[in-house]
């Protein structure tokens, strides 16, 4: 059954084509800082965009009391490429953006799901793995409004759509695959992913 999308969940729809960070530069994907850099970006806007989407429900609900049934969570999601051969230095494939992620500053609060073909781990910030599955239970954890999962990270997974109202910015980190005439890689951009 089809259903018109209700208003609070269209949180992220317009801000996802617009924050999705497509331009990565594949030259500088053997620089953990560049990758770092993506990473902390893509978390400060998720954590800022929810406290401003708070505060102004806060500050205007006794005007418009419907504003108390918008879901103010936030999330992201980061699209990575497998580990090979112990990884390739030109990719920022799964463990290299873990491993980056531990050094990027977050809320104590603060859980991300990684989702495979073979299940799904849930992190604490400081990387403890803290619940596992398999199916897509995880989906479930990033459109809870009272869960503490903000972002999904995607292996292989995620190019056909996925249903997140809540996503508002993303970094897609896997190397692309085509090239076009001039023999330069086509790297996607928000509305194709969208």
């Amino acid at each position: 059954e089809n259903r018109w999308v209700s208003p609070n969940q269209l949180t992220g729809v317009s801000a996802w084509t617009n924050r999705i960070t497509h331009s990565l530069d594949l030259k500088k994907y053997d620089d953990d800082s560049y990758i770092r850099r993506g990473l902390q970006t893509t978390v400060n806007s998720v954590v800022n965009r929810s406290l401003i989407l708070k505060k102004l429900v806060e500050s205007n609900v006794s005007e418009y009391p419907f504003l108390s049934e918008l879901n103010t969570k936030t999330t992201a999601l980061i699209a990575v490429d497998t580990t090979v051969n112990g990884g390739n230095p030109m990719k920022a494939y799964l463990d290299r953006v873990l491993d980056e992620l531990q050094n990027v500053k977050k809320p104590d609060d603060f859980e991300y799901v990684v989702t495979d073909q073979s299940g799904w781990k849930v992190y604490n910030v400081n990387g403890d793995i803290i619940n596992v599955g398999k199916g897509n239970d995880w989906l479930g954890m990033m459109n809870d409004s009272n869960s503490n999962v903000r972002m999904v990270i995607v292996v292989m997974k995620g190019s056909m759509g996925i249903n997140i109202p809540s996503l508002t910015d993303g970094i897609i980190f896997r190397n692309p695959k085509m090239k076009d005439s001039d023999g330069e890689y086509i790297v996607r951009n928000p509305l194709q992913l969208f």
